[in-house]
């Protein structure tokens, strides 16, 4: 098994990546958030129930934290090696 310090180059290459799934993940909860209240405000199906659209905000909101928790860790090992 490969620990995490072992293979610094390999995590050093994947920073920048990492660092655009926080946003683009970010963005995607904000969107599905907005359509979750939407479609609750307006009382209609916009392809999915209400509960739906927050339930994917959530599970974006669950990718985006542990992007960036990847991606500090990554950022760290950068700078400090």
């Amino acid at each position: 098994m490969v620990r995490a310090w072992e293979n610094l180059e390999a995590q050093k290459a994947h920073v920048g990546l990492s660092g655009w799934i926080v946003v683009v993940s970010w963005f995607v909860t904000i969107i599905f958030a907005l359509m979750g209240v939407i479609c609750d405000a307006a009382n209609v199906k916009l392809g999915l129930t209400t509960g739906s659209w927050l339930l994917l905000a959530v599970i974006a909101t669950v990718i985006g934290v542990q992007s960036a928790i990847f991606w500090a860790t990554e950022w760290y090992l950068k700078t400090a090696a």
